[in-house]
């Protein structure tokens, strides 16, 4: 059976790509190792649920410390994690300091990349009223035939 990770969809439906039941209980077992090693970084040890900034190119920090975690395992974690809505929230603001796996500071959100984070966000926004809105009209069909 597949699993969807990511966002969330009005109904509560997590989604961003289709992954099997394995490969999600991988990686979340990963997040908690990295929680539990980790806790300045990954302080809530579920994806997506903290709004830590991480440094830039921290996977190939988690790369040489976990070298029998596939590198795939370790792409679909950070890619859950950092577009998460309280990820992008935090790196929508400029001069939000990033850490590293120890939590120390290891630089800070630039204005271009909080100006991406804010797009992003407003995408979302867009696409989530788009949606509520289509699934209105279709729920206003059904009802009216």
């Amino acid at each position: 059976m597949a699993s969807y990770i990511g966002g969330r969809d009005n109904s509560g439906e997590v989604r961003m790509g289709k992954f099997s039941e394995e490969k999600v209980a991988r990686i979340l077992v990963f997040a908690a190792t990295l929680a539990e090693r980790h806790p300045k970084a990954f302080p809530s040890g579920k994806p997506g649920q903290t709004s830590t900034v991480l440094k830039i190119g921290i996977h190939f920090d988690i790369y040489a410390l976990y070298p029998d975690i596939p590198k795939r395992t370790v792409r679909s974690l950070m890619s859950w994690h950092t577009r998460s809505r309280k990820y992008l929230e935090a790196a929508s603001v400029a001069g939000t300091p990033r850490l590293d796996l120890h939590g120390d500071l290891a630089g800070e959100v630039t204005e271009e990349q909080a100006k991406a984070a804010q797009d992003n966000l407003a995408e979302r926004k867009a696409r989530s009223k788009a949606s509520k809105t289509a699934a209105r009209k279709a729920t206003a069909r059904k009802a009216g035939a």
